[in-house]
């Protein structure tokens, strides 16, 4: 995987050649809460996060961003942290449960999400049979 990140992420680096849209990778370890809000700070329009994500329908509580470090970054912490989300133009979440979600009248957006009225999101689901 990182090699195929390297063509596609071009760091802010004149030694970097490669890579057609700026921006940073935070692979395993590296991806912890710092790196998210760091990156977001940045501004980026295209924001890629290919991790597991819990969603629990009605409770910002239970539902978490799994991170690199083994960290349970909960909705809730993202609702009211650091996490400004309001640059992105396309957010994609590629792992296991990320287009989970609940319907009918349980059904809510959490205030993270809400902050992408002029932008996607697009979440999708497939079995990690990584390490």
């Amino acid at each position: 995987m990182p090699e195929e990140l390297e063509g596609i992420v071009r760091r802010d680096d004149p030694e970097d050649a490669d890579g057609v849209l700026p921006g940073m990778v935070g692979l395993d370890e590296r991806f912890d809460d710092n790196a998210l809000v760091d990156a977001l700070q940045l501004r980026y329009p295209v924001v890629h996060i290919a991790s597991h994500f819990r969603f629990v329908p009605g409770t910002e509580r239970d539902s978490y961003l799994l991170l690199g470090t083994g960290k349970r970054l909960k909705l809730e912490q993202i609702n009211i942290g650091a996490y400004n989300f309001g640059a992105v133009d396309l957010l994609t979440l590629s792992a296991c449960e990320t287009a989970m979600g609940a319907r009918g009248p349980r059904a809510r957006r959490s205030r993270a999400l809400g902050h992408w009225r002029r932008s996607v999101a697009r979440r999708e689901c497939w079995r990690h049979y990584g390490r």
